[in-house]
């Protein structure tokens, strides 16, 4: 086993959830730009990431929303 103890599980573990949360992001910032890309081309001008990042959280989570909806 390449992995062995407590600490390398959880190391594991925990990098397996940063990159599946770096990748929903990565997700939604790509079909922001192909969806609204007038608006996310003022904010990359304006230097404001403030903005990008509420519409991509704001996107994220409308899809949780909907997905719980399913449940």
């Amino acid at each position: 086993m390449l992995v062995t103890g407590a600490f390398g599980r959880f190391g594991l573990g925990l990098s397996a959830a940063v990159c599946a949360a770096g990748s929903v992001v990565a997700a939604a910032t790509i079909w922001l730009l192909l969806t609204e890309p007038v608006r996310v081309a003022t904010v990359l001008d304006s230097g404001d990431l403030g903005v990008l990042a509420e519409a991509v959280l704001g996107l994220v989570a409308s899809a949780v929303r909907a997905l719980a909806g399913y449940l």
